[in-house]
């Protein structure tokens, strides 16, 4: 595990390696038992859990889950392109595996009940195709706390929101511009516009980054306060420093 410079998190994880090989990881799967402090975890930064083609098995998916359970002074967050394969897996009967993998363990615990608080998903919506096939099956999917990831952010989805009834079911939004060399655009409306959504339904809102190919100069990038300053977690996902 690492300490991150990401500003949401403060550890990352990566279970899963390079490649979508997770048996090169199989030695990380309880890193995150080691630490001491509640600290708020991404798992996979170079991977996706619910990746269509090189997806790892359920069961090595299990193994990372009952670390998530195992750890409830950590908040961990699950990032993906790929709601469907997410919903699909937590639509398995996962307390059963958990109940096995727990068994095996040796020290007569038991898994916390179902689903885990201490768990975000978060799909990544930042484009409006990626958003009308997303989030409805989101909404559908059995997580404590659902969360998008408009990151990077290429074209507007506000409007989507209310389109949706996101406001209902969502407890967290991130949003960010690109910050490759390469960056496609993000206009600054596109962000404040989302940031007015978001007051309106009541979701916490967290304000990443402009990205490199932002229109500087607009009045929204030059604010200190507003938009930039907002950096908000659901209840679920706050920890104690």
């Amino acid at each position: 595990m690492n300490e991150t410079t990401i500003p949401y998190a403060t550890h990352t994880w990566e279970p899963v390696g390079s490649g979508y090989d997770c048996m090169l990881a199989m030695d990380r799967l309880r890193e995150p038992e080691s630490l001491s402090d509640p600290a708020r975890i991404i798992c996979c930064t170079m991977a996706d859990l619910f990746h269509r083609h090189s997806v790892p098995p359920p069961s090595y998916v299990d193994r990372i889950l009952t670390t998530v359970a195992m750890c409830p002074q950590h908040r961990f967050l699950w990032i993906t392109d790929h709601a469907a394969n997410a919903k699909a897996y937590f639509d398995r009967d996962v307390a059963v595996a958990l109940n096995i993998i727990y068994g095996n363990r040796g020290d007569h615990s038991t898994p916390p009940p179902l689903p885990l608080p201490n768990l975000a998903l978060l799909v990544r919506t930042g484009c409006r195709d990626a958003f009308m096939e997303r989030v409805p099956i989101l909404r559908q999917t059995n997580v404590a706390v659902r969360g998008l990831s408009c990151e990077p952010l290429i074209e507007p989805v506000a409007d989507l929101l209310d389109l949706l009834g996101a406001g209902d079911f969502l407890d967290w939004v991130t949003v960010g511009g690109e910050s490759r060399s390469t960056a496609r655009p993000c206009q600054p409306d596109w962000i404040e516009d989302i940031w007015s959504a978001c007051r309106t339904a009541g979701v916490p809102f967290y304000f990443n980054q402009w990205g490199r190919n932002v229109l500087r100069g607009h009045p929204c990038t030059a604010k200190p306060a507003g938009i930039m300053a907002t950096r908000q977690f659901p209840p679920a996902l706050e920890i104690s420093q």
